[in-house]
C-alpha cells in the first residue's frame, strides 16, 4: 500500500500564536483546504510541511494519505488499534491512533493543503524527527509498512534505527520514553542566532555534540538545531 507524507501534525492551544511562532522561525504558510472542521493551518520549511491543529491531535503525529481509505482501512494487513475513525461519504475521511513510540499516526483520504515547491531557505533546513521507544523492534514493526526506506540498525551508543517516512526521516532510539524532538539543521549559524534573538526565542544548551542548542515552543514541542 502506497502512502504519501502530508505533514507533521502538531497540537496547539492557540492557532494564531503557534502560527506566528513558526513564521518567526522561518517557515512559510501554505494554502489549506477546508477538509478539517477544527482550526488548522499548514506551514513549510524546505520540503517539510507541518500542520498546526487546534483541538484534534493530542500528540505530534505523522499524517499520511492512503488511497481508497474507506475501503482499505479494514482489509489492511497492518491494522493498528484506531482511536478515532471517520468514514462517511459526506465527510472528510480519516483514521488516527498512537504508535508504540508515543508518536501519533493519522491516515487521511487526501492532502489538506496545497502542494508547493520546496521553499528557499537561507538559514535553516529540516533534518529528522527523533522519537524514543522502550522497545525498538516493536516500534520499527509498527512504522515499517509506512516507510519507503530503512537504515541499518545501529547498536552503539544505543539501539537506533531511521525510517524514511516520505519527506521526514523518523529516528527511533531505544531509551526511556521522552517527547519527540524535531531536529533542524542550521545553514547560516550567525544569521539564525540573530533571528532567534530578534524574535525573543531562548536558546538552551544542546544535548548532543552536534547541536547548537534547543528551543521549546509555546505548546511544548522541543526543537533541536544542529550545525
Amino acid at each position: 500500500m502506497i502512502h504519501s507524507f502530508v505533514e507533521l501534525a502538531l497540537p496547539v492551544d492557540d492557532l494564531l500564536s503557534a502560527r506566528s511562532e513558526f513564521l518567526d522561525l522561518g517557515f512559510t504558510e501554505l494554502r489549506v483546504t477546508d477538509a478539517w472542521s477544527h482550526p488548522y493551518t499548514a506551514l513549510r520549511l524546505g520540503q517539510l510541511s507541518i500542520g498546526l491543529h487546534q483541538g484534534f491531535v493530542d500528540t505530534p503525529s505523522l499524517v499520511l494519505t492512503r488511497p481508497s481509505l474507506a475501503s482499505s482501512i479494514w482489509s489492511a494487513t497492518h491494522a493498528p488499534d484506531w482511536t478515532q475513525i471517520q468514514l462517511d461519504d459526506d465527510l472528510f475521511n480519516f483514521a488516527r491512533c498512537d504508535s508504540p513510540s508515543g508518536l501519533g499516526l493519522v491516515l487521511v483520504e487526501a492532502t489538506t493543503h496545497a502542494s508547493a515547491e520546496p521553499t528557499p531557505v537561507q538559514e535553516l533546513s529540516w533534518r529528522l524527527l527523533r522519537c524514543t521507544t522502550p522497545a525498538l523492534t516493536v516500534s520499527a514493526a509498527f512504522w515499517a509498512p509506512f516507510a519507503v526506506a530503512t537504515s541499518e540498525l545501529q547498536t552503539a551508543p544505543t539501539l537506533q534505527l531511521t525510517l524514511d517516512i516520505g519527506a521526514l526521516p523518523l529516528e527511533l532510539l531505544e531509551t526511556p520514553p521522552a517527547p519527540p524532538v524535531l531536529v533542524l539543521h542550521v545553514l547560516n549559524e550567525t544569521a539564525f542566532i540573530a533571528r532567534l534573538a530578534h524574535h525573543g526565542f531562548a536558546l538552551s544548551d544542546g544535548q548532543h555534540s552536534t547541536e547548537i542548542g534547543r528551543i521549546k515552543t509555546r505548546d511544548g514541542l522541543e526543537i533541536a538545531f544542529t550545525g
